[in-house]
């Protein structure tokens, strides 16, 4: 079947959303192995003051949350956002966390292909049966290569492509997540949220170099507090 020119398919991967700390004036970007979990459970914990554990199931902070700001009381759309600064006559501080894209594809990789968490698209392509990383990086580059940032896989799309830096406040290292809540007097507890236990370094010097051209951009970003480049 062939589609018209107008016609366009929904992404089947998640968008990009704020999802708003209630009980703050903070809002951050959901973006994939970028510490999107544990703020979830920062989230939940400013409205529902429990602390959503891993055990027994390790996405309830996610189902929690939601996919849909149509359908959740905690994510909202840029426009949404903007609307509820003015309805609401409030600023709302937008931040973003910052994760080296090398460690953020080797963290999807020992999670989803490794250590078999099971992810319906991963499923299809078959990683569970060839699982080497030669293979991980054609599916990267293949995601890559999509013109529509919305139809890239949440995990492997470019963290530039998941927000306009000019309509962030800041944009927090990973490391440095921990010590910027605590700055912001934003209530949480100190946990490593979808931790892999699982051993692997990359071990190619073509694959680093390869990540590196890739995500270019994504090294680009300016951290709030440190110099242009990082």
């Amino acid at each position: 079947m062939r589609l018209k020119k107008d016609e366009k398919i929904e992404s089947p991967f998640f968008g990009n959303y704020y999802c708003l700390i209630p009980n703050t004036d903070f809002a951050f970007i959901v973006i994939s192995k970028n510490a999107c979990t544990f703020l979830k459970k920062v989230a939940i914990y400013n409205k529902e003051h429990l602390w959503v554990p891993d055990i027994p199931n390790v996405w309830e902070a996610h189902r929690i949350i939601g996919c849909n700001p149509e359908q959740s009381d905690y994510l909202f759309t840029i426009e949404q956002l903007k609307e509820l600064e003015s309805e609401q006559n409030r600023k709302i501080h937008k931040f973003a966390v910052w994760r080296d894209p090398i460690d953020r594809i080797v963290s999807t990789y020992k999670l989803f292909v490794l250590e078999r968490e099971y992810r319906w698209y991963f499923s299809i392509l078959n990683f569970y049966e060839d699982d080497s990383f030669d293979r991980f990086m054609e599916f990267v580059e293949f995601e890559l290569r999509k013109s529509d940032p919305l139809h890239i896989d949440e995990h492997i799309r470019k963290q530039v492509e998941y927000y306009n830096c000019q309509e962030i406040d800041d944009v927090i290292h990973l490391k440095d997540l921990y010590d910027y809540l605590e700055s912001k007097k934003i209530p949480f507890i100190k946990e490593a949220s979808n931790k892999t236990d699982v051993n692997f370094n990359i071990s190619k010097v073509e694959h680093v170099n390869r990540i590196k051209a890739l995500y270019e951009k994504d090294y680009g970003i300016k951290i709030t507090g440190q110099p242009f480049f990082v």
